[in-house]
């Protein structure tokens, strides 16, 4: 961010202390995907929701 957009720390630090955390972030959300495991396990998770999201269709 500093570089990319010529931010000063100052800056930088109020724009990530703007930001909701990722806890309240899940509260807002449909949905939550973890994505901490292996691509296999991101896959089946997808698979898993999109599954359940087509049976409420």
């Amino acid at each position: 961010m500093k570089k990319r957009d010529q931010l000063s720390d100052e800056e930088i630090e109020k724009r990530l202390c703007q930001q909701l955390s990722i806890e309240e972030k899940k509260k807002r959300a449909d949905f939550v995907i973890e994505n901490s495991g292996s691509l296999e396990d991101l896959e089946k998770a997808v698979n898993n929701w999109l599954k359940n999201y087509q049976d409420q269709l």
